[in-house]
């Protein structure tokens, strides 16, 4: 298993949650992002690599960090992380991680830039 499969399997039990998104898998274009919900409304996106692939489950925790109930008042056409809770979304991600014997260190620097670019 290389590891994006690894990485899928680690977030697979997250994405099975998940009722607005999700991750498919297709032997000829490999994994592909898609709105569940609506799946031809938007554009599907390719995840051919690690990266690409923890980015998009992060966005998805991210949003689900920044609209939870009780939560602070943003505008969903706007909106960013404080420092907290992108700290609360990596470790989110990292437990799923580790939980798949994967190191996640080697990719906290990468995703730590893209929660700040959200």
């Amino acid at each position: 298993m290389n590891e994006l499969d690894r990485i899928y399997q680690a977030f697979l039990p997250y994405l099975r949650e998940q009722e607005a998104i999700d991750i498919l898998y297709s032997e000829k274009a490999g994994y592909i992002w898609i709105c569940a919900k609506c799946p031809e409304a938007a554009g599907a996106e390719r995840l051919d690599t690690p990266e690409k692939l923890l980015e998009a489950v992060l966005y998805v925790m991210a949003d689900e960090t920044a609209f939870r109930p009780g939560g602070a008042e943003r505008d969903p056409t706007y909106w960013r992380l404080t420092r907290v809770e992108c700290e609360a979304v990596l470790h989110r991600a990292a437990g799923y991680l580790a939980a798949f014997g994967i190191d996640g260190q080697r990719y906290m620097p990468n995703l730590k830039q893209f929660l700040a670019e959200l």
